[in-house]
């Protein structure tokens, strides 16, 4: 099977995402990891993302996105994710582990997407801000640098991120 750019950032991208940039789900070309969201999860929850495809422009001039580098000395790590995808998880996993390291430099705000409706408006609207399409999560945002997806290749530009916004005045 072909695999795609999507594919290759390793993110998970909900159907609701993939229905609204038009990308079919039966597709043979594409090898994304699809998450239905009519499921419920282990919780029973419902996902809540369903409405927000009813609004093209999804309110997004009433959200503020506004985004802190630093806060309280330490860099921002904005990571928004989705409640059991596994490359979120691994991204989470991985941030943990750095912490002994490098865990005076940053904090993490973290937003789940997948059953917070705000949130995942929330996402669009900062990323449709920067110029940017949050295509899945994780979307991982430090300073002005992004990356879509979670991979080990991301570990060392993550942490050399970190390192730059936290020397930056």
């Amino acid at each position: 099977m072909k695999k795609n750019k999507l594919s290759e950032n390793h993110h998970c991208i909900p159907q609701f995402y993939l229905n609204r940039f038009g990308v079919r789900q039966n597709n043979g070309s594409y090898n994304i990891h699809i998450y239905d969201t009519k499921q419920k999860e282990e919780s029973n929850k419902e996902p809540q993302w369903e409405n927000i495809t009813q609004d093209k422009d999804n309110g997004d001039n009433n959200i503020d996105t506004s985004l802190e580098t630093k806060k309280d000395g330490k860099v921002v790590i904005y990571l928004f994710r989705g409640e059991g995808c596994p490359h979120c998880q691994e991204a989470e996993e991985w941030f943990d582990s750095i912490k002994g390291e490098y865990g005076d430099l940053f904090t993490i705000v973290d937003y789940e997407t997948w059953y917070n409706q705000d949130n995942a408006k929330l996402m669009e609207a900062i990323a449709k801000s920067r110029g940017e399409i949050a295509e899945g999560v994780p979307y991982i945002i430090i300073g002005n640098k992004s990356w879509n997806g979670f991979t080990e290749s991301y570990e060392q530009e993550i942490i050399n991120e970190i390192k730059v916004v936290f020397n930056t005045n």
